[in-house]
C-alpha cells in the first residue's frame, strides 16, 4: 500500500478486511487484530490466520472516458461546420490519451479537417466504409461510413483499449513482493491469506477478468483474494502454495 500515517494505514487495512468479511461467507470467526508496525508482518490477524492487505490502483478511466467523449463531440461539431455530408465516424484514441488545453483545439480542428478532406476526395458511396490513415500517434484508427439516409453525422469513440482491468503482470508482482514478507513472520499461522484490494473509479465498460482468474499462481499464501472495493465484490485466485521463503 502507499505510504501513509501508520495509524491511518491500519484503519484502512482493517476497514477493507471488515468489508470483505461481510461479503465472504466462510470468513473465520474471531476479532480482527491489527498488528503494530514493530509486530509486523503480517498486517492483520484473525484467530490463527495471518492476512496481508495491499492495494491495486486502477487508472481513473472514468475521467479519461469523459475527456475523450468531449474530444469526439467537439470534433463532430467542427466537422459539421466545414462539411455537409453526414457520416458515421468511429474514432479510437490512443490508450489513456489526455491533452493540455492548448493542444486540444489544434487536434480537434486537424482531425475534423482530415475526415472532411477524405470524404470529399474519395467521393464516398452509400454503404461504403473507409479507414483513414491518420499518421497521428494520438489516434489508433478512424473509420467513416456514409449511409445516405441519415441527416446528421454521428461520431462515436471506440474505446476498446479502455477496459480497466489490472493486468496479469501487476497481480504477479504484488504476489512476488508479498511472498518475501512471509519469511519474516514472527509466529506460525494455520493459514496465510493475501487480500488484494482494487481501488479507483470504475469505467462504464465491462470488466473481463478471465485471464486473471484462469491463471495458476504460485505463492507462499494459502489463499489469495481480489476484493473489488468499488463494486463490493470479490473473487479468489487459483493458487498453488509452494515454499518460496527468502526471509527478506
Amino acid at each position: 500500500m502507499k505510504k501513509r500515517n501508520t495509524i491511518n494505514q491500519k484503519e484502512t487495512e482493517k476497514n477493507y478486511l471488515d468489508k470483505f468479511k461481510k461479503l465472504f461467507p466462510n470468513f473465520p470467526l474471531g476479532k480482527i487484530h491489527c498488528l503494530l508496525q514493530h509486530e509486523e508482518p503480517p498486517d492483520l490477524e484473525v484467530g490463527n490466520i495471518g492476512i496481508e492487505v495491499t492495494e491495486l490502483h486502477l487508472q481513473n478511466f472514468k475521467k479519461i472516458e469523459e475527456f475523450q467523449n468531449e474530444l469526439r463531440e467537439d470534433m463532430q461539431i467542427k466537422y459539421d461546420l466545414i462539411c455537409s455530408i453526414p457520416l458515421y465516424v468511429a474514432i479510437e484514441f490512443r490508450e489513456g490519451l489526455q491533452l493540455k488545453n492548448e493542444e486540444k483545439r489544434g487536434f480537434i480542428e486537424k482531425t475534423a479537417e482530415l475526415v472532411s478532406n477524405e470524404v470529399q476526395q474519395k467521393n464516398i458511396k452509400i454503404g461504403e466504409e473507409i479507414k483513414i490513415e491518420t499518421h497521428d500517434s494520438r489516434i489508433e484508427f478512424i473509420t467513416i461510413t456514409y449511409y445516405g439516409k441519415i441527416k446528421k453525422s454521428n461520431w462515436e469513440c471506440g474505446m476498446g483499449m479502455l477496459v480497466p482491468n489490472p493486468c496479469l503482470d501487476e497481480i504477479k508482482k504484488i504476489i512476488e513482493k508479498k511472498n518475501n514478507r512471509v519469511g519474516k513472520y514472527k509466529r506460525n499461522y494455520d493459514e496465510k491469506w493475501l487480500l488484494i484490494v482494487e481501488t479507483g473509479e470504475p469505467s462504464s465498460i465491462y470488466d473481463d477478468y478471465s485471464d486473471i482468474c484462469n491463471y495458476q499462481y504460485e505463492s507462499n499464501f494459502d489463499r489469495i483474494f481480489v476484493f473489488q472495493n468499488i463494486h463490493d465484490n470479490y473473487f479468489e485466485l487459483k493458487n498453488n502454495k509452494i515454499n518460496i521463503l527468502e526471509g527478506k
